[in-house]
């Protein structure tokens, strides 16, 4: 059955800056895709720390930025894709 508008409480009114989670800070998107073995263990260490993947990616690039020494000096080398068809 309905009921009256004066029998309908109101709902409570959120007040600004008060409720839901506490702000990390700035942030900024980023994307990349990662291949399918390392994007599984991404994910596979998120559910083991029962974090978001957003926060397990960025623990794992903060730490690598402390390392960067360990990284290649030049990116990997892409082979040249076959041309099968002339334009």
């Amino acid at each position: 059955m309905f009921q009256k508008p004066s029998m309908i409480r109101r709902m409570a009114k959120r007040q600004p800056g008060r409720g839901g989670r506490p702000s990390k800070g700035p942030r900024d998107l980023m994307v990349t895709r990662l291949p399918a073995d390392v994007a599984e263990q991404v994910r596979d260490l998120a559910v083991d720390r029962d974090w978001s993947y957003s926060e397990t990616l960025a623990a794992l690039v903060a730490i690598g930025l402390e390392h960067l020494a360990d990284l290649p000096i030049t990116p990997a080398e892409q082979e040249e894709l076959p041309l099968t068809k002339a334009s």
